[in-house]
């Protein structure tokens, strides 16, 4: 994520998230004029949403070069955390909240899109320009004097990150208005709240470093399965746990990391780029078989098929 890949790369991502985005718009209407609506849509399609957040942080860092940095981790969150946050607040207020004022989910998307057609197309390296040189002499002088001579990108992604995390806090303050238990609801951000602990001190080890692709799928796959948790609760009417057994290994893999430190020894106790590559397919095959279970269970339970529409008896 430090090196700026061919520039059509970036454009069949930005054409692939215009697709996505456009079905993701699309599939209610389909399911309602096929009167194929049924929970597992729902799972579907937010489902794909959680898991395809971690798909839209990554094309970004590497466009704006953010490498294995505080910054690419932080954006992944930005995008995550108010995600579940939504999944969160409609699981107890039964209300889902997408937007704050005009900014939504859908500008977000475009947003997105311009971005990797800017990078399609402009020379590599443009949206790490310096500010300063992109405005008046006299403006650029007096942030260089600052140290406010951030990349052109920074402002944008302030900003950006304003309206989600506005989105979120309007999430919470939904929940302590409405939920009806709340110590329990607050209860349920402690796996997420931990997970993005421990990420962001697993993302300052050398095994990390060393890795950071594997350890950001691991990490994405990881959100993806507690709010798909979180998003067949709220459809099944079931309570979500606090507790979640796949997390267990993180600490343990993160402290192995620091065990020269913590425990004086002259390494890790156990290689670190094995336990991060075994805690990866552990998670994907916990995912794994989660959805397929959820959907077996679905499908026997309504009677319908995954992919396609059974036949309506035609009205006599």
């Amino acid at each position: 994520m430090t090196e700026h890949p061919p520039a059509w790369t970036y454009l069949f991502c930005a054409f692939g998230h215009f697709a996505y985005q456009t079905l993701d718009a699309i599939d209610g209407k389909q399911a309602r004029r096929t009167s194929s609506s049924s929970p597992l849509g729902q799972l579907f399609d937010h489902g794909c949403d959680s898991l395809g957040s971690l798909f839209i942080a990554l094309p970004i860092a590497n466009c704006l070069q953010l490498g294995n940095s505080f910054l690419t981790l932080f954006f992944l969150y930005s995008i995550q955390i108010p995600f579940f946050l939504a999944q969160w607040e409609e699981y107890h207020t039964h209300i889902i909240r997408t937007h704050i004022g005009n900014f939504g989910v859908t500008e977000g998307q475009w947003t997105v899109i311009i971005v990797l057609v800017a990078s399609g197309i402009l020379p590599p390296g443009t949206l790490n320009t310096p500010l300063a040189s992109l405005l008046p002499e006299s403006l650029g002088a007096a942030l260089i004097a600052r140290d406010w001579n951030v990349p052109f990108y920074m402002p944008l992604m302030m900003l950006s990150n304003i309206a989600t995390f506005g989105v979120a806090l309007l999430n919470i303050v939904q929940v302590i208005r409405i939920a009806k238990h709340k110590m329990e609801a607050f209860l349920q951000l402690v796996p997420l709240s931990a997970m993005v602990a421990l990420a962001f001190v697993w993302q300052r080890t050398s095994a990390f470093a060393a890795h950071a692709l594997i350890g950001l799928i691991t990490l994405g796959l990881l959100f993806t399965y507690l709010t798909s948790q979180i998003i067949v609760c709220g459809m099944c009417h079931m309570p979500y746990s606090a507790f979640q057994p796949v997390l267990l290994p993180l600490p343990f893999i993160v402290a192995n990391s620091f065990a020269s430190t913590l425990f004086q020894t002259k390494g890790p106790l156990v290689d670190e780029g094995f336990v991060m590559v075994a805690y990866g397919v552990f998670v994907g095959a916990v995912y794994s078989c989660f959805v397929v279970g959820t959907i077996q269970q679905i499908t026997s339970y309504l009677q319908i098929n995954c992919f396609t529409l059974k036949k309506q008896a035609k009205k006599q």
